[in-house]
């Protein structure tokens, strides 16, 4: 997902931009606040990099997990593709969920949801802390034999 989300930067900035020149020229500067729009930048690049050093320490932790497990599931299937798909949405769905319901999560997501401006820069708006709780959603798939 994160290569699809960095190989996608260049449409978020196009998109943000087209829609930066739109605001200004039909007279809803309000709506493209400058400050606004670089603050969800600084926090979507922030993410990203810490997103990139958490990933190498949670690697390792995949690892030793995938060498406990009780079963292997063949990766070259299509019935274990399709239960990964499966598999993966439960694990960001608890992710998201839990992020939502548990007050100590709630607190490194809360700024993804914390725009007074409803824009496109503001999906850029990613904590950089949550980095450091989201990887351990997925821990279970390699604990199932997913490679």
């Amino acid at each position: 997902m994160d290569a699809v989300i960095l190989w996608s930067i260049p449409v978020f900035i196009f998109s943000i931009a087209a829609e930066w020149l739109y605001a200004r020229r039909s007279g809803l500067a309000a709506y493209a606040e400058p400050r606004d729009t670089w603050a969800n930048l600084a926090m979507g690049l922030g993410n990203v990099v810490i997103s990139a050093v958490m990933k190498t320490v949670i690697l390792g932790a995949y690892f030793l997990a995938y060498r406990f497990r009780p079963f292997e599931i063949p990766p070259t299937a299509a019935w274990a593709w399709l239960l990964l798909l499966f598999a993966d949405d439960l694990c960001y769905y608890a992710f998201h969920r839990m992020h939502h319901r548990v007050r100590l999560l709630w607190c490194t997501h809360v700024n993804h949801h914390s725009s007074e401006r409803f824009n496109f820069a503001v999906a850029l708006r990613q904590p950089w802390t949550e980095p450091l709780t989201a990887p351990w959603f997925w821990l279970p798939l390699p604990l199932l034999g997913f490679h």
